[in-house]
C-alpha cells in the first residue's frame, strides 16, 4: 500500500509528463527515489525520457518541407502519400546513443514490475524510432499487448499516451512492410481503446512551445494514419483490397477532433493537406454545399495559422490554390461563405489580384453590388500597379512568359466583368466606360507588336458589348439631341462589333436589338437581332419579352400574344402558374427571384396585349391569377419586410411563398374606397406621413419656423411647393390668392427619401445587401404596376370607380410611385379637377423628372389652365430630352404650336403652322411603331422604374 506522500509524488510526475514539463522531472525523480528505494528503475526511465524530449525540443525541424505533398497520389496511382513522422538524420541520431545505452542498462540486474517493463520498452522504442533505427524499435516493441493496462499505479494518465505511442510505432512499422491492412487494424484498435478509456476527445494536445509542433502527438497520429490507411485501401479496392472502415468518415472524424485542439494551429501544414484530400473526396461523392463550405472555412483557418505573416505573400500558391477551389465549389451554392473566405485570403496575400478577382464575383453573386464595386476599384488599382513590369517588357519588345500572359488575360476578363457589373447592376455607365478604357489601353500595349491574336475574341466581344451598353444608357439619359445621337451611334457600332466578334453571345444580340428598338425605332432590324438572341438562349425571358413588344409595335397583337405564351413556357415559373390556374398550392418554387420578376413582367405584358386584342373585359379575367403569381414570386421578399436582416443569406431565410397573399391583395380592392379618400391623400406626395419620433431640440438650437418669424399663431405645418399655384390647390378645384412664401421650398422631412437620411447605419445607408433592397423595391413596383394595369383597363371600360380603387391600391403598395400619382392625376383630370390633378402631376415630376407620362400630363393641365406658354416650354423640354420618341408629347406640342400660330396675326405664323404640322406628322409616325408597353422597361429593370401601359 503506497503512502500519501508517495502517491502525491507519482501524481505530480504523471501530470508533468502529460503536460510536457520535462525540466521538472529530474527533481521529482530524486524525491521519488528518497521515498521509495524500489522505484529506482522507474525514476531512471522517466529521467531518460525527459532527456529525450528536451533533446528533441532543441532540434530545428522543417515541417513545411516535410509535408509539402502529403496526401498526393503516389506513382502507383492508388496509394496516398503518407509520410512518416520526422526523425533524426543518420548523423544527428548519434546523439541518442547514450540514451539508448542507459535505457538498456536499467533492466540489467534489477527486478521490475510489468508496468515498469512496459514503460521501459515504449521509451526505448521511441529513442530508436526518432533515431531512425526501426529494426531496433521493432525489437523493443515485440511481444507487447495491444490493449491498455487496467491496474496502473505509476502513470495512470500518461500510461495511455505510452500505449498510443506503442501502437502508432507498431502501425508505422507495418506500413514500412507494405502491410496497410495490418497497420489499419492496429490504428483502429488503438483509437477504440483510447477513446473508451478517456471517454472524450481522442486527441489531447497541450504543447508548451512551438517546438512541439513536429514532435509526434501519438493520439493525433493514430487518428490521422487510420484515416489515410483506410483511404489508400479503398483506392485499391478494385485491385482486391478491402476495408471495413469508411476512409472519408475517418478523415472527417480526425479533422473535427483537431478543430477542437489547443492551439488551433497545431500541426497546421499537415492538416492543410489532409483537409484538401477530404474536400477532394467530397467533390467526388457530390456532397452538399454546406459540408463543402465548412471544409473550405476550415482550410482557410488552417492556412492562416500556417502561413500568416511573415510567411504570407501575394503570390502564395497554397492560398491561391485554395481560393480557386473555393470559388469553383461555392460560387453558385454559397456565395456568402465564399465572400468571407476571400476576405480572409486577402489578409494572407496582401490584396492579391487573383483573390480580388474572386471577391468581386462572390460579392456580386451574394447580391452586395456596392461592395463589389468597391472591391473592383481596389482590383483596378492593384492590377495597374502589377501591370507596370509587364508594360515595360512590352515597351522593350520582350516576350511575355506564360504566367504574365495569363495575368493579362485574367485582368482583361475581370475588367469586362466589372464593366458589366457597374452598368447592369448599379447603372454606373461612366464607371463602366472607365474600366473598358483601361482594358483597351492594355490591349493596345499587348498588340503593339502587331499580334492581333494576343487577346481572345471573346474578351474583345465582352469589352465591346458593355462599352456599347454603357453608351446606350447614356443615350437614353441624355437631354441633348446631339449627345444622344453620338451615344446612340457609338452604341450601335460597338454592339454590332460585339455580335461579329462573338456570334454565339446572346447578350450582344439582345442589347443590339434593344438599342435598335429603343434608340432608332428600327423595328425590323431589332426583331431580327432579338430572334438571334432567342435562338442562342431559349431560356432568356427578356429576349422573348422584347420580341413580344416588337410584335405589338408592328400592331400584330396575335403574334405578340403567341410570343408571350411561348416565352413563358421556357421558364421554370410556368409550372407555378399552371398550379395557380388549377387552384392548387404550388409544390415547388424556383429560388431565383430575378427570373420570377421577369416572368411576372412578361405575364403583365401578355395581359395588356390580350386586352388590346380581345377586349379589356376579357383580359381582366387574368387579374386574379396574376395577383396569385405575384405572391408566389415575391413571397420571400415580402417575408423579409419585417425581419431584422443579419449575416444569414436569403437562401437561409427563404420561406415558401404562397399565392394567397396575392388573393388577399385582390380582396382589398372590393372595399368601397374613392380615389379621393383619406388613404389616397395620406400617401400623396408631400402629405403628412408617420415618422419615428425625433428627440426634441434644445431651445437654443430649435430653428424658428416661417410662421413664428412672422408672428403667426398658426402652428399647423404648411404645405409649400416651388410652383405658386400648387400652394393653394384644393380638392374642390377652387383657387385663392398666391402668397409670396409659396415661391420657396421648405424641407419638412415628409418625403421618404428625406425621412431616411441619417436613420441608417450601414456603409451604403443600409445594412441590407443591394440585391435585397432592389428586390424589395421591385416587389413594391410590381404590385403597383399590376394595380395600374388594372386601372388602365377599367378606364377604357368606363369603370371609373373601379379604376379609382385600383389606383388607391397602387399608392398603398408604392406611395412614391410617379406612375400611380400620374394615373390619379389623370382620373382627377377626367372629372375636370384641374388643380388637384396639377398637384399630382407636379409631385410625379418631382419624384422622377424623366417620367414622360407625368411631364406630358403636367403640360396638358397647364394648357387647360390657360397657361399655354408654360405648357409649351414643358413640352419642348420633354421632346428635346427623354420624350423625343413619345408620340403624345409631339402631338401636344404640335397642337400648342398651331393654336399659338392661329392666335397671332403676324407674317411668321405660317412658319409656326408648318412646324406644328411636322410635329403632328412625326407623332403619327411614332404612334405606328408604339409598343403596348415602353421598350425601356427591359433595360436593367433593377435600375429603371417600371413602366405601365
Amino acid at each position: 500500500m503506497l503512502g500519501s506522500r508517495h502517491q502525491s509524488l507519482l501524481k505530480e510526475i504523471d501530470t508533468a509528463r502529460c503536460v510536457g514539463q520535462w525540466s521538472a522531472i529530474a527533481g521529482l525523480a530524486t524525491k521519488y527515489t528518497k521515498h521509495s528505494t524500489a522505484g529506482q528503475a522507474f525514476a531512471s526511465i522517466i529521467l531518460c525520457e525527459a532527456r529525450l524530449e528536451e533533446l528533441l525540443l532543441n532540434i530545428p525541424w522543417a515541417p513545411r518541407t516535410h509535408w509539402k505533398d502529403e496526401g498526393s497520389v503516389m506513382e502507383d496511382g492508388i496509394r496516398l502519400r503518407t509520410y512518416y513522422p520526422l526523425h533524426l538524420s543518420t548523423t544527428a541520431s548519434a546523439t541518442l546513443d547514450p540514451l539508448e545505452k542507459d535505457l538498456r542498462q536499467i533492466s540489467q540486474g534489477r527486478s521490475m514490475t510489468d508496468e515498469e517493463r512496459f514503460q521501459l520498452s515504449v521509451v526505448l522504442g521511441k529513442v530508436c524510432f526518432y533515431g531512425g533505427r526501426f529494426d531496433a524499435c521493432r525489437e523493443a516493441l515485440s511481444g507487447m499487448s495491444s490493449t491498455i493496462q487496467h491496474d496502473v499505479a505509476l502513470s495512470p494518465a500518461y500510461g495511455k499516451q505510452l500505449y498510443m505511442a506503442q501502437m502508432v510505432m507498431t502501425g508505422i512499422l507495418l506500413e514500412m512492410k507494405e502491410d496497410l491492412g495490418g497497420a489499419l487494424r492496429v490504428y483502429e484498435t488503438a483509437v477504440d481503446e483510447f477513446s473508451e478509456k478517456i471517454r472524450e476527445s481522442s486527441v489531447v494536445i497541450v504543447p508548451r512551445s512551438s517546438a512541439y509542433e513536429e514532435l509526434v502527438n501519438w493520439p493525433e497520429e493514430a487518428l490521422y494514419r487510420r484515416a489515410m490507411m483506410a483511404l489508400s485501401i479503398s483506392n485499391s479496392s478494385s485491385n482486391g483490397g478491402s476495408s471495413s472502415m469508411d476512409g472519408v468518415a475517418a478523415l472527417a472524424t480526425y479533422l473535427r477532433q483537431m478543430d477542437d485542439a489547443t492551439p488551433s494551429g497545431f500541426r497546421a501544414p499537415r492538416r492543410v493537406r489532409a483537409n484538401r484530400v477530404y474536400m477532394d473526396r467530397l467533390r467526388r461523392t457530390g456532397a452538399a454545399a454546406t459540408e463543402l463550405a465548412r471544409a473550405h472555412t476550415r482550410q482557410m483557418s488552417l492556412l492562416k495559422a500556417a502561413f500568416e505573416f511573415p510567411r504570407a505573400d501575394e503570390s502564395h500558391e497554397e492560398v491561391l490554390a485554395e481560393v480557386d477551389l473555393a470559388a469553383e465549389d461555392l460560387a453558385d451554392e454559397a456565395p456568402e461563405c465564399l465572400v468571407e473566405l476571400m476576405y480572409s485570403a486577402l489578409s494572407l496575400t496582401f490584396n492579391s489580384p487573383r483573390v480580388l478577382q474572386h471577391l468581386v464575383r462572390a460579392l456580386e453573386l451574394s447580391g452586395d453590388y456596392h461592395e463589389a464595386s468597391l472591391a473592383l476599384r481596389t482590383y483596378e488599382q492593384v492590377a495597374a500597379r502589377q501591370l507596370e513590369p509587364v508594360r515595360k517588357k512590352l515597351a522593350a519588345k520582350q516576350p511575355l512568359d506564360d504566367r504574365a500572359k495569363k495575368f493579362v488575360a485574367d485582368v482583361l476578363q475581370t475588367l469586362a466583368e466589372g464593366a458589366r457589373l457597374r452598368v447592369q447592376r448599379l447603372g454606373d455607365a461612366h464607371g463602366s466606360l472607365s474600366l473598358v478604357h483601361f482594358a483597351h489601353a492594355l490591349v493596345g500595349d499587348v498588340e503593339a507588336d502587331g499580334d492581333s491574336a494576343a487577346v481572345e475574341a471573346q474578351t474583345r466581344a465582352q469589352l465591346a458589348l458593355w462599352k456599347g451598353v454603357a453608351h446606350a444608357c447614356l443615350a437614353q439619359r441624355s437631354r441633348e439631341p446631339g449627345n444622344r445621337s453620338d451615344h446612340h451611334s457609338a452604341a450601335l457600332q460597338l454592339l454590332n462589333e460585339a455580335a461579329e466578334l462573338a456570334p454565339r453571345l446572346p447578350d450582344a444580340h439582345f442589347h443590339l436589338a434593344l438599342e435598335l428598338a429603343l434608340g432608332s425605332r428600327s423595328i425590323a432590324e431589332a426583331t431580327a437581332a432579338a430572334k438571334r438572341a432567342v435562338a442562342l438562349d431559349s431560356k432568356r425571358l427578356d429576349a422573348w419579352h422584347l420580341l413580344a413588344l416588337l410584335s405589338s409595335a408592328r400592331k400584330d397583337d396575335a403574334k405578340a400574344l403567341q410570343v408571350c405564351d411561348v416565352g413563358m413556357r421556357q421558364s421554370p415559373w410556368w409550372a407555378v402558374l399552371e398550379d395557380v390556374d388549377a387552384g392548387r398550392e404550388p409544390s415547388e418554387f424556383p429560388r431565383d427571384i430575378g427570373s420570377g420578376a421577369q416572368f411576372f413582367d412578361l405575364a403583365v405584358t401578355r395581359m395588356s396585349v390580350d386586352g388590346r386584342l380581345r377586349g379589356y373585359e376579357a383580359s381582366l379575367a387574368a387579374h386574379q391569377r396574376l395577383f396569385a403569381l405575384y405572391g408566389c414570386v415575391f413571397g420571400p421578399v415580402l417575408a423579409l419586410e419585417d425581419c431584422a436582416l443579419g449575416p444569414a443569406s436569403i437562401s437561409e431565410r427563404y420561406t415558401p411563398p404562397s399565392h394567397t397573399s396575392g388573393r388577399r391583395s385582390l380582396a382589398r380592392s372590393l372595399l368601397s374606397r374613392s380615389v379621393f379618400s383619406k388613404h389616397s391623400r395620406f400617401h400623396s406626395h408631400g402629405g403628412a406621413r408617420p415618422m419615428p419620433p425625433m428627440p426634441p431640440l434644445p431651445a437654443a438650437e430649435k430653428p424658428a419656423s416661417p410662421s413664428e418669424s412672422a408672428g403667426s399663431t398658426d402652428t399647423e405645418p404648411k404645405r409649400q411647393r416651388s410652383m405658386p399655384h400648387l400652394r393653394s390647390a384644393s380638392r374642390d378645384g377652387s383657387a385663392s390668392d398666391i402668397p409670396a412664401e409659396a415661391y420657396f421650398d421648405t424641407a419638412n422631412g415628409s418625403h421618404p427619401a428625406l425621412s431616411d437620411i441619417g436613420s441608417r447605419t450601414g456603409a451604403y445607408f443600409s445594412q441590407v445587401p443591394t440585391r435585397t433592397a432592389q428586390n424589395r423595391r421591385l416587389a413594391k413596383r410590381s404590385l403597383c404596376l399590376l394595380w395600374l394595369t388594372s386601372a388602365a383597363a377599367f378606364v377604357v371600360l368606363g369603370r371609373h370607380d373601379d379604376a379609382a380603387n385600383a389606383v388607391s391600391e397602387a399608392l398603398a403598395a408604392c406611395p412614391d410611385s410617379p406612375e400611380a400619382l400620374t394615373m390619379r392625376g389623370q382620373l382627377e383630370l377626367s372629372q375636370d379637377r384641374h388643380l388637384p390633378a396639377l398637384n399630382d402631376f407636379h409631385a410625379a415630376v418631382s419624384l422622377e423628372p424623366t417620367n414622360i407620362r407625368a411631364s406630358v400630363s403636367l403640360a396638358r393641365v397647364e394648357y387647360l389652365l390657360s397657361r399655354r406658354d408654360v405648357a409649351l416650354g414643358l413640352l419642348k423640354n420633354t421632346t428635346r430630352a427623354h420624350g423625343w420618341s413619345d408620340p403624345e408629347a409631339w402631338y401636344w406640342l404640335g397642337r400648342l404650336e398651331r393654336e399659338l400660330a392661329l392666335d397671332q396675326e403676324s407674317p411668321g405664323n405660317m412658319h409656326m403652322i408648318r412646324r406644328a404640322l411636322e410635329y403632328t406628322t412625326y407623332a403619327l409616325d411614332l404612334e405606328t411603331s408604339q409598343p403596348v408597353r415602353p421598350f425601356s422597361i427591359l433595360r436593367f429593370p433593377e435600375q429603371i422604374k417600371a413602366g405601365w401601359c
